[in-house]
């Protein structure tokens, strides 16, 4: 099953990148925030692109997000932020748009597209603990010259021969449901359509209780054929990631 996502239109204005340039760090997960905050993270997932900075409403929030790489959630009032990425060294605009924020509630955002042709894809995040001994993975497919694929959670080394993928015909800008599954040793693993032929594989991963991830399929940072899979962490070590501006 696919999730909803909205894709928000890129903006070219002319705009000059300022600020202190702190480097990002991978988004993590732990204590719930403040019952008033509201979060947005924001990804690097755009082939061929510059290094970013991260702007919310016109103001530098984070520097220097590399690809394949995440800023920190980052607090924002409820309402409908502007979320722009602009090249580190020129301040050239890449992609930018305004998303809905919640109260109480996290988004991310992913820069997708080859460069220069740039949109920004807005996810609603679901970061409440999975109940009991399990954890949730959600996947994203970011890779425009990936291809379709079918995915497989298995343990770590499991033969796919005879198993039933838990997503057919996953193709680019593609947005999972959150798929729960017990805590313990996981692999992702992605194959030509209909087959069990591999073309991704996370290795194993170990996912622990109440914890909850995001898988995001990317093609290589020259825009070729899907490179691997990335996983980021929304809820485990939540408090160590977590910027108040």
């Amino acid at each position: 099953m696919r999730r909803s996502a909205v894709l928000l239109s890129c903006v070219w204005v002319v705009a000059v990148a300022c600020g202190d340039g702190a480097a990002p760090t991978t988004p993590g997960g732990g204590a719930t925030p403040p019952a008033a905050a509201s979060r947005v993270r924001v990804v690097h997932a755009a082939p061929r692109a510059p290094t970013l900075d991260v702007f919310l409403d016109d103001v530098l929030r984070e520097g220097r997000v590399t690809y394949g790489t995440a800023s920190p959630y980052l607090n924002v009032p409820p309402g409908e932020p502007a979320v722009a990425v602009r090249a580190v060294l020129t301040g050239e605009p890449i992609a930018s748009g305004k998303t809905a924020v919640n109260a109480s509630s996290d988004v991310t955002v992913l820069a997708i597209g080859i460069y220069p042709a740039n949109t920004l894809l807005a996810l609603r995040d679901s970061n409440a603990a999975a109940a009991g001994d399990s954890a949730r993975v959600r996947i994203v497919d970011a890779a425009p010259n990936g291809g379709a694929f079918d995915v497989y959670l298995t343990e770590p080394g499991a033969s796919l021969d005879g198993r039933a993928p838990v997503l057919t015909g996953f193709g680019y800008t593609a947005v999972s449901d959150y798929l729960t599954l017990p805590a313990g040793a996981w692999r992702i693993a992605a194959t030509l359509p209909g087959t069990t032929t591999l073309i991704l594989d996370t290795g194993e991963q170990l996912l622990q209780p109440g914890e909850v991830r995001t898988a995001v399929v990317l093609d290589d940072s020259k825009g070729n054929r899907a490179r691997g899979i990335l996983l980021f962490s929304d809820r485990a070590a939540r408090a160590q990631t977590q910027r108040r501006e």
